[in-house]
């Protein structure tokens, strides 16, 4: 994973099926927010989320690096993979 000065890059309304898969999802005007590409994390090689504000992105980076943000992201995460049926 990458650090970008306007982006971070990680890895929902977001749901895909199977055959979508690809290199790199590109999330624009992500906010502080994970749960739009949950579901992508495991069909793209790369996950960009970008925003133009310099307090999102470094909520992003807390949360990639430190394991830290103001959101526990940990019931969207379990929910996400629920209705994809995974555990």
């Amino acid at each position: 994973m990458e650090i970008f000065n306007t982006a971070v890059t990680l890895e929902y309304p977001l749901s895909f099926t199977d055959d979508i898969r690809g290199d790199i999802l590109v999330d624009v005007g992500s906010g502080p927010t994970l749960y739009q590409v949950m579901s992508g994390c495991e069909r793209f090689d790369r996950v960009i989320l970008s925003d133009f504000l310099e307090v999102n992105r470094r909520e992003l980076q807390s949360w990639l690096q430190e394991g830290k943000s103001s959101i526990d992201w940990t019931a969207y995460f379990k929910y996400v993979c629920e209705l994809e049926g995974r555990r």
